[in-house]
């Protein structure tokens, strides 16, 4: 755990997972994104789930949670291949087609302007890191248009790469937002789980007709849900995500041929030839392969939170001893301290996973894991590690 005190605020840079553990889960509600983050977010995505803090982000959340809720209770020769290209279409397709109903038609060639544009969006926003700390104050400047109009005239490449993104994926949004808004009004399609309609667009407008008043969101709202779901659900549970650790998955098992032998073996036992989860679930191997790779390279390795409120960490690690002579195993924060979760370092530490914790180790999942995992209380949504920080955050 580092203190950095040179600036207006605390900030701590944290992997001892019984604070991380305090931050992501038992006082989640303690803590916030923060404010730069959620600013640039409603710049690109607009004011949709991740856009949005506090009343509106409860109700959007809300509706979301119920459709969550849906969701849950159905259930020759050699040739070069570029993994990480198929790897990117094939997560495009299948996350296009679940969430917003949409068949992008990557894995068949086609090459849309949204499917080629959406690729640039993350290297347009790394380049413009450098404005993220004062975007919370320029998106206070007057309404959208007159912000654009003098964003526009900015002579930044990133800035005009930038925009093109954000107009593709907002008339992609928009196309699919009108159709889907038609059908229901129409009422060819009644939306739910058991139809063959069973995209989250879909369930997310029939939920918010069905909803209260008080719990009913805007069309803007909706739209910006919409951008959320389109661009930042393909970006990070697509492109940067999905199609990243499949290729982690590939180049590691190109390193380590015997495990890939043994894997090949296991899979041509499956006697499906288009299996489903579960059944891909009961391959052993498959699954130590994949939750040791997540291990290693989590798709995010860095989260920020911000204390709302004074509070305190409880800490595995003692950072010293007191005036009396006492470990010191916890931590006072006071409110408004920046706090950065090293998920990448939590998921390597030696006390948790042992000493060989840097290695690539699948087997280690085969076997009873070490004390240290347990005595960690990570929580990870994929078996003891930090995959996705704060699962049930109500910002997240």
């Amino acid at each position: 755990m580092l203190k950095r005190f040179h600036t207006k605020n605390l900030r701590l840079y944290v992997n001892d997972p019984y604070a991380m553990g305090d931050i992501l889960l038992k006082e989640e509600n303690g803590w916030e994104r923060t404010e730069s983050y959620v600013a640039n977010l409603k710049t690109v995505l607009g004011p949709g789930l991740l856009g949005t803090r506090g009343a509106k982000h409860k109700a959007q959340r809300k509706l979301v949670t119920g459709i969550e809720r849906q969701i849950q209770e159905q259930g020759t020769g050699a040739v070069g291949i570029d993994i990480f290209e198929w790897s990117h279409r094939s997560a495009l397709d299948a996350i296009g087609l679940g969430s917003m109903g949409h068949d992008f038609q990557t894995l068949s060639g086609v090459d849309s302007e949204y499917s080629k544009a959406i690729k640039h969006l993350l290297p347009a926003l790394f380049s413009l890191a450098i404005l993220r700390p004062i975007m919370p104050t320029l998106y206070k400047i007057g309404p959208a248009w007159f912000r654009r109009a003098i964003i526009t005239r900015v002579p930044s490449k990133a800035i005009k790469q930038l925009l093109s993104v954000v107009d593709v994926q907002h008339e992609q949004a928009l196309q699919i937002f009108d159709q889907k808004k038609r059908a229901l009004a129409d009422g060819k399609h009644d939306y739910n789980l058991a139809s063959a309609q069973k995209d989250v667009v879909a369930l997310m407008l029939q939920a918010n007709k069905n909803a209260e008043f008080k719990d009913k969101i805007s069309e803007e709202e909706m739209l910006g849900q919409l951008n959320s779901l389109s661009t930042s659900t393909l970006i990070f549970a697509g492109h940067d995500t999905t199609s990243g650790t499949l290729a982690c998955i590939f180049q590691t098992l190109a390193e380590h041929p015997e495990t890939q032998s043994k894997l090949r073996e296991e899979l041509q036992k499956c006697p499906l030839e288009d299996p489903d989860y579960a059944t891909l679930k009961s391959f052993p191997l498959l699954d130590a392969v994949i939750k040791e790779t997540l291990r290693l390279h989590p798709p995010v390795t860095v989260v920020e939170r911000v204390s709302s409120r004074d509070t305190v960490l409880p800490l595995r690690t003692p950072t010293g001893v007191d005036a009396e002579g006492r470990s010191c195993t916890a931590l006072v924060v006071p409110a408004g301290t920046l706090v950065m979760l090293s998920l990448r370092a939590a998921n390597r530490d030696p006390t948790t996973w042992g000493p060989d914790a840097h290695e690539w180790n699948p087997h280690r999942w085969l076997e009873s894991l070490p004390a240290g995992v347990a005595d960690a209380r990570i929580p990870g949504v994929y078996s003891n590690m930090y995959v996705v920080a704060a699962q049930g955050h109500p910002d997240d």
